[in-house]
């Protein structure tokens, strides 16, 4: 979970009307070949903790 940067959304081939807040997301490849497949979109820091304990991640 991060925010996206311009980049990020480009490589997922989306159009995203908000790009605020954090984002969940996988990344497939590295470099132009680089895919992003976004999953949903976190809008406070509350939930983005929470998704963090649930999801056991540091």
């Amino acid at each position: 979970m991060a925010p996206l940067t311009e980049r990020r959304i480009s490589m997922s081939g989306q159009e995203l009307a908000d790009t605020s807040g954090y984002f969940l997301f996988e990344q497939r490849g590295a470099g132009e070949f680089a895919t992003v497949e976004i999953i949903a979109q976190i809008l406070s820091d509350d939930a983005v903790y929470r998704l963090r304990d649930v999801f056991n991640m540091s």
